[in-house]
């Protein structure tokens, strides 16, 4: 229900002898509610019995903005990129380009945010542009706010293939941690992992749920992490790793999430080296390996020993 601020801006009584009046206005309802009558109540104090009332003027008027009570939310629905038109666009290395960014109406306004990513989600995992925004401005259309946001981006020679994208909500959405542990895909928490030494070996890590989506991090072998992928309301992470004979250790991957420490979950699996060559003890003839792609997908492998 939107409501309007009525102001008044002038209200006199003239009366005849007596300086001791004292004029009350009031009006209901109280918000007033737009498009809606709004009664005007004037009463006075002071007068005396042999003073008499000539006349009683006001003016009401109000403002062009409007206004809404608290807790009362219209969420946008549409969010769009104004300008450039093109979805590809060039840009040479030490030029800027502007970008624009519209909001539908809502109430309260919403607030957009601007990012750099590397996949065809805009999500909280790409690089968040700030410094490059200039302050939003709103019209009021039809009692919602319209938010229009500009964005000048100054490209390097290492932005090449990135997308530049907007988000915006005037909703705050409660957050939550994702209900279950992050999960290592083909493997138990706490399974062991068979790998040959000096081999590459991929692992894939995904949590499920949460608002926003948990944060997640390997700690294995010093092994290189790649960048996190969404799917929906899945988020995945890749390390890949080379480990030698001798050094059997954990790989664990941890979810993490903005609610606080506690919400912090884990997983881990042994990971155990075997060497390739008949020197070694306690050697299989053969062994079968599970390696998971950068998918995440599993393929089975049969090494043969020698």
């Amino acid at each position: 229900m939107t409501v309007v601020m009525v102001k008044v801006i002038f209200g006199v009584i003239l009366v005849m002898y007596s300086e001791a009046v004292t004029l009350n206005l009031t009006y209901t309802p109280n918000p007033a509610l737009e498009n809606s009558a709004v009664t005007l109540t004037c009463s006075y104090t002071g007068l005396q019995s042999n003073e008499t009332i000539i006349r009683v003027t006001w003016d009401v008027k109000v403002p062009n903005e409007t206004i809404y009570t608290k807790g009362r939310i219209i969420p946008i629905t549409a969010v769009s990129m104004t300008a450039p038109t093109d979805s590809t666009v060039t840009i040479n290395a030490g030029d800027s380009e502007t970008f624009k960014c519209r909001t539908s109406g809502g109430l309260p306004q919403a607030t957009i945010k601007w990012f750099k990513v590397t996949g065809n989600t805009c999500s909280q995992y790409g690089m968040e542009l700030k410094s490059s925004v200039s302050n939003s401005s709103v019209i009021v259309v039809k009692g919602l706010r319209q938010v229009d946001s500009t964005m000048l981006f100054n490209a390097t020679s290492t932005d090449n293939g990135l997308r530049i994208c907007c988000t915006a909500s005037n909703v705050a959405e409660m957050q939550h941690a994702p209900s279950g542990p992050p999960v290592i895909i083909g493997y138990a928490s706490g399974s062991n992992y068979s790998m040959i030494e000096n081999r590459t070996e991929i692992l894939t890590c995904s949590s499920t749920g949460g608002n926003p989506l948990a944060t997640l991090t390997w700690d294995c072998f010093n092994g290189q992490m790649f960048s996190p992928t969404v799917q929906g309301s899945m988020v995945k992470r890749v390390v890949q790793w080379t480990a030698r004979r001798n050094e059997n250790a954990r790989c664990t991957c941890t979810a993490s999430h903005v609610t606080g420490q506690n919400q912090s979950q884990s997983a881990f699996v042994n990971v155990k080296i075997l060497c390739k060559y008949i020197l070694c003890y306690n050697v299989p003839e053969s062994i079968v390996t599970a390696s998971p792609t950068i998918d995440g997908s599993i393929t089975n492998t049969v090494i043969a020993m020698r």
